[in-house]
């Protein structure tokens, strides 16, 4: 009986959270977030499958369920599978925008990378997703990779 009322207890904690990010004026993924995104395709529709790495911090304020910030200190490297050579890749820093509703977050980041999560206090897990196509068929999204963010 103990173990039941605690998990409802928790789950009530859980639910204030999520519902406080929507109503507090600065929700609970204000700060500066760690960002790793792992075996992301890079390139998709070149001949060399290409996987990349992204490592970067990203300062968040979030208003309500919108979230708005940037990255900094990007560091991104990309592996190409079959071969192991390394690309240098230029890493920029991008703007991140997004919302958080029902317990997920939604992350754009200004490559084009939309990263999709479950919001937890102090870490988010997740998916990235890519639009891409070979001309003249429209872009379609897909898998592109796995991501989380850690609070610092």
């Amino acid at each position: 009986m103990r173990k039941i009322a605690l998990t409802a207890a928790l789950a009530i904690v859980g639910l204030s959270a999520c519902e406080k990010s929507i109503s507090e004026p600065e929700g609970p993924m204000t700060g500066t977030w760690r960002y790793r995104a792992v075996d992301v395709v890079e390139w998709p529709y070149v001949t060399e499958p290409w996987r990349c790495t992204t490592e970067a911090y990203v300062d968040i304020v979030q208003t309500g369920n919108t979230i708005e910030g940037e990255t900094r200190g990007t560091v991104k490297t990309c592996v190409n599978k079959d071969t192991g050579k390394v690309s240098d890749v230029i890493p920029a820093d991008v703007v991140v925008r997004g919302e958080v509703q029902d317990g997920h977050v939604l992350l754009a980041f200004g490559n084009g990378y939309q990263n999709h999560g479950e919001l937890h206090p102090q870490r988010i897990e997740g998916y990235v997703e890519l639009a891409a196509s070979v001309y003249p068929n429209p872009p379609e999204p897909f898998r592109a990779g796995e991501f989380v963010l850690t609070r610092e």
